[in-house]
């Protein structure tokens, strides 16, 4: 089985490390194909658990920050609460917790991808 080309998201804050979903305030959108990733854009958003309104449209922000991704089949991510990860499943979205490093956590999300076949 091949596995056709798909984007996915990295939550990060600086281009080179992946963060905690609720914490990231961009998501870079990579294409992926078998063995090969290429950058194709940078999404920005106000991180969805921002210390300042936890609380105050927590769960809006959530959602808002999951449409940005809706058309990735996966997103990079160091952590995420049970409730971001149900949401983003609802949008066919996958969550997965990866490596710190964006480059080495393309390489350990294509590795899964040779074991789908």
């Amino acid at each position: 089985m091949t596995v056709a080309a798909h984007k996915i998201a990295v939550a990060s804050r600086d281009d080179k490390l992946v963060y905690h979903f609720g914490q990231a305030d961009r998501f870079l959108i990579y294409e992926i194909s078998p063995k090969v990733s290429k950058y194709l854009e940078t999404r920005t958003t106000s991180p969805a658990c921002d210390p300042d309104f936890l609380e105050a449209g927590h769960d809006q922000r959530i959602k808002e920050t999951a449409a940005l991704i809706a058309d990735c089949r996966a997103v990079l991510v160091s952590r995420i609460g049970p409730g971001a990860a149900a949401i983003l499943k609802e949008q066919k979205v996958q969550p997965m917790e990866v490596s710190p490093f964006i480059e080495p956590a393309l390489r350990q999300y294509l590795a899964g991808l040779d074991e789908e076949k």
